[in-house]
């Protein structure tokens, strides 16, 4: 018969006497010799709780395979709404590049605005992210022109800027397109030092998505205009990685929890077959072992 190694169980007897100082061996070859019972212990079944949270251990990797494909089809859906990704760290404008205006915006040859503090809150959000103030034109027409290009849309807002500002740390942002139209024509002149927060490859990029993404959407004019600047702003000031990056950082943080889940599950399953295996040798008869194994297991626990 193989070994079996039982845990010494404290007790008390039912007259209510203090645990004995003896170990269980002994006591259990007491009873054998004087013909009483064995010791009765104390030590009961594992509580419920214990076997529910051993359950959550070993179900927890399912759950985190679902968090996991939500978050993967979180981050597939944010990359596909064809925003571009600001990959470079920048740093907010200095305030004292930059006199405030009263105005953040024109929309004087077309109405479109009609809450101009809804439009001011996200213009403001960008100026607050990237300490650039931003001055938004809505027209739709340059110089008489109704379908301006590219080159002519700049020239008119670089004309904007000399008329309304002298430092270096604005955005003049014109924003073209007939009334009731689809079609339009955005261009942005900066200060020579807003340049260094808004650059052409990138930044201006970010904005030209946030404004293309809204255009479309069932926002009014003044609210698709802030949230884009507001979007904007963030994005640009936030260095984000590339979604391939994120995904696979978030496949080593699931698989890293589930086998740590595994790893609980398991050392508590066999915490608890170790103590019902040691409560079954409890309440297993003393006529069951013989006087040699009574023999090794007192000289175990004496």
């Amino acid at each position: 018969m193989s070994p079996v190694i039982i845990a010494p169980v404290y007790h008390t007897d039912s007259h209510g006497k203090a645990p004995s100082d003896k170990g269980y061996a002994d006591r259990m070859e007491d009873a054998v010799q004087n013909g009483t019972d064995r010791p009765k212990t104390t030590e009961v079944r594992e509580e419920p709780a214990r076997w529910e949270t051993a359950r959550l251990f070993k179900h927890a990797p399912v759950f985190i395979a679902m968090i996991w494909i939500v978050a993967v089809l979180a981050v597939l859906i944010a990359s596909g709404r064809g925003i571009t990704r600001s990959t470079i760290s920048r740093e907010r404008l200095d305030p004292g590049s930059v006199t405030l205006s009263e105005d953040w915006y024109d929309d004087s040859s077309m109405g479109w605005i009609s809450s101009g503090r809804v439009l001011e809150d996200g213009l403001k959000d960008f100026y607050n992210e990237t300490g650039v103030q931003p001055y938004l034109v809505i027209t739709d027409q340059i110089n008489g022109n109704y379908n301006p290009s590219g080159d002519e849309a700049w020239e008119y807002a670089d004309q904007v800027y000399d008329q309304l500002f002298k430092d270096e740390g604005h955005m003049v942002f014109v924003f073209q397109c007939e009334d009731g139209g689809v079609d339009y024509i955005m261009s942005a002149c900066t200060g020579a030092q807003a340049k260094a927060v808004l650059d052409d490859a990138e930044a201006l990029e970010i904005l030209y998505d946030y404004i293309d993404h809204y255009f479309y959407s069932n926002l009014d004019e003044d609210e698709m205009f802030a949230k884009a600047f507001s979007d904007a702003g963030r994005r640009i000031m936030e260095k984000q990685m590339a979604p391939g990056t994120q995904i696979v950082i978030l496949t080593v943080i699931a698989a890293v929890a589930a086998m740590i889940c595994l790893f609980l599950y398991k050392r508590m399953r066999d915490k608890m077959d170790r103590a019902a295996e040691t409560e079954r040798i409890l309440n297993t008869p003393l006529e069951k072992f013989g006087n040699t194994e009574i023999e090794e297991l007192k000289g175990k626990y004496q």
